[in-house]
């Protein structure tokens, strides 16, 4: 399983360690525990597990194109911290199925 977000915006939550992102949805099939790879095309090597995902209803009233909010877990704050420097913004990410399923 495999799908393609284009985000919109993010917000790190360091105290418990979230990192949340406003995105479109693009492409594919997708469901929590997935594992997201922001800038899939750097290889950065990283990937993290979508904890939840939510539609946006109002947002994608407005927009006219499913909008979701989406919560990544991370292990550390250095990781948290580490998502939001990259500043994802206006860029598709994907989230592929984990090797276990």
């Amino acid at each position: 399983m495999r799908a393609v977000f284009h985000a919109l915006t993010a917000i790190a939550d360091i105290t418990d360690y979230e990192f949340h992102v406003l995105a479109f949805y693009v492409s594919g099939s997708f469901k929590a525990g997935m594992l997201v790879r922001f800038r899939p095309q750097s290889r950065l090597g990283r990937t993290y597990i979508l904890h939840s995902i939510e539609s946006d209803a109002l947002l994608s009233r407005l927009e006219r194109r499913p909008t979701y909010r989406l919560n990544v877990k991370c292990r550390t704050r250095e990781e948290t911290e580490f998502l939001y420097d990259l500043g994802i913004k206006d860029e598709d990410f994907e989230l592929v199925s984990s090797p276990d399923d």
